[in-house]
């Protein structure tokens, strides 16, 4: 279980270096904020969209921490190496095997985590996420302002030998020692895909407004002139308090339902990306209100993951994808569309996020209409 939950936190902590990056890829290249956007999100929706399929892998492979150890290694060297391209392009091919290794190892490990039986383990699990994925904008943002970005190979280099090292003389001896047999996987059903999509659409415009905001905020603080390291520092800040918050999501869906606490999220988000809105020129304010924000978009994460798994529990897995992969890379998707025609009006991106919040309250009321329909108690 702890190798599980540390191996999330390293394979989201190298995922998440490029979004801070976007000023120093329009900078260096040079490319419009537009094509880094479209790019980054295109490239999340393709891979994130194969989640699903990495998720019924996961069902049924008997090798599991092998499996894992092999997709971190592929997250290690693709994103440390993107500071030896010579050309965005190649960069972009880097992305996407860092992200396509990113979708194969979270339905194992997110699976893994939940053949422990309690939710608060998963809960864990998602913190550890979470927490690598907020130092990792901080890390790479101070990085690249002291020293130059190839040098982020070195680091990618040493994680893999450690875990490839650990896996040989710890991970390997316990597989081995385990008698496998060939798991027949049930199918989903039909009921139980209907039951959860309302929680897809809902984390699908949750995602959206994720994306939107995580990846324009540091291209506009850039623009008002704001240094890297704050601007990763306010990234990882919103990330860093978005994975307490998450734990908090938790505890609450357990006393008063998943319905509840998707209404509390983006209320927080509706009412902070509207203050961000109005005051789009404070910084102090950009600060403040983006890390609120991000907290209040964590608040249902880890409580959507619980919900999906308790309506499909004979395929974790595979509902753990749906709304965790699948409804990402939706939200990227959306994202992409969104940026192809206002992409290079960086202000105007961020201050219609309270309309995405909006738009994201409907799939509240479509979640619990679908709960009175079939008498399930949340």
């Amino acid at each position: 279980m702890i190798f599980i939950i540390i191996s999330h936190f390293l394979a989201d902590f190298f995922v998440s270096v490029f979004k801070p990056l976007g000023p120093y890829f329009i900078e260096r290249f040079p490319i419009e904020p537009r094509t880094f956007v479209m790019v980054l999100t295109i490239l999340s929706f393709a891979s994130s969209v194969m989640q699903p399929l990495f998720g019924r892998l996961a069902d049924a492979i008997s090798w599991k921490y092998l499996y894992v150890v092999l997709t971190l290694l592929l997250i290690f060297l693709g994103s440390s190496s993107i500071g030896m391209a010579g050309k965005f392009e190649i960069v972009a091919v880097l992305i996407l095997i860092t992200l396509l290794s990113n979708s194969a190892y979270h339905p194992m490990g997110a699976s893994l985590i939940g053949e422990f039986g309690k939710s608060k383990y998963l809960a864990f699990f998602v913190f550890s996420g979470s927490l690598g994925a907020a130092t990792g904008p901080f890390f790479i943002s101070w990085f690249v302002e002291r020293f130059e970005l190839v040098y982020f190979s070195i680091v990618g280099i040493s994680m893999s030998v450690l875990i490839l090292a650990f896996f040989v003389f710890k991970i390997r001896k316990l597989e081995t020692g385990r008698k496998y047999e060939q798991r027949k996987v049930e199918k989903p059903s039909l009921e139980a895909i209907a039951s959860i999509i309302p929680i897809f659409l809902f984390v699908a415009f949750r995602s959206f407004f994720s994306s939107v905001a995580s990846i324009y905020l540091p291209i506009y603080m850039k623009n008002l002139g704001v240094d890297m390291t704050l601007i990763g520092l306010t990234l990882s800040l919103g990330l860093w308090s978005g994975m307490f918050v998450s734990i908090l999501g938790n505890h609450l869906r357990d006393v008063f339902g998943n319905v509840f606490v998707n209404l509390l999220s983006v209320s927080g988000m509706l009412a902070f990306s509207l203050i961000l809105s109005l005051e789009s020129h404070n910084v102090r304010v950009i600060i403040g209100s983006y890390i609120t924000m991000v907290s209040f978009v964590f608040l249902s994460m880890s409580s959507n993951v619980v919900e999906a798994q308790r309506k499909a529990p004979n395929n974790k897995a595979f509902a753990s994808s749906l709304v965790m992969g699948m409804a990402w890379s939706t939200g990227s998707l959306m994202n992409f569309i969104y940026s192809y025609f206002m992409g290079n009006n960086v202000e105007f991106m961020i201050k219609s996020l309270w309309i995405i919040a909006l738009i994201t309250f409907i799939f509240i009321w479509f979640e619990r209409k679908m709960s009175w329909n079939s008498s399930d108690q949340i």
